[in-house]
């Protein structure tokens, strides 16, 4: 069987739930639109509408790159970038009282965090590329 050709299956499920965590958040956020004028829902609805539209961002790159090896670089960027601007608005919107809408950027971090690589090797059946070096005689 080969390994570039193979279905990434906790990548798939990762993407699955984001997008689903995504679609409903857009669902949630066009529920209170009616509301969005007060301060705190305006607030909650905007928070909504970010984090879905981070969900739906990651579930579009993990669903196009599902049989491909993954790239360690873009890998670690993407982790520490996703990681340090939704908990600073997990913050935000707990520091705004929108606790609901934390509880939804918490359960989009726990979504991307079931299909993001861990560890040094990346995944289990598909580990990131090995540079191969050159060996030079040495005279």
């Amino acid at each position: 069987m080969n390994k570039e050709n193979t279905l990434n299956v906790r990548r798939l499920v990762g993407a699955i739930l984001l997008a689903l965590g995504a679609i409903s958040g857009f669902i949630e956020a066009q529920s209170v639109s009616s509301l969005a004028m007060f301060g705190r829902i305006r607030d909650y609805q905007g928070f909504l509408y970010w984090f879905a539209a981070c969900g739906i961002g990651i579930a579009i790159w993990y669903f196009v790159t599902l049989k491909s090896q993954p790239n360690k670089k873009a890998e670690l960027i993407v982790k520490i970038i996703f990681y340090v601007v939704v908990g600073a608005n997990i913050i935000f919107a707990l520091m705004s009282d929108v606790s609901n809408a934390a509880g939804f950027g918490i359960g989009l971090m726990i979504a991307y965090s079931i299909g993001c690589p861990w560890g040094k090797k990346g995944y289990k059946k598909h580990p990131y590329p090995v540079a191969q070096e050159k060996e030079t005689a040495k005279d």
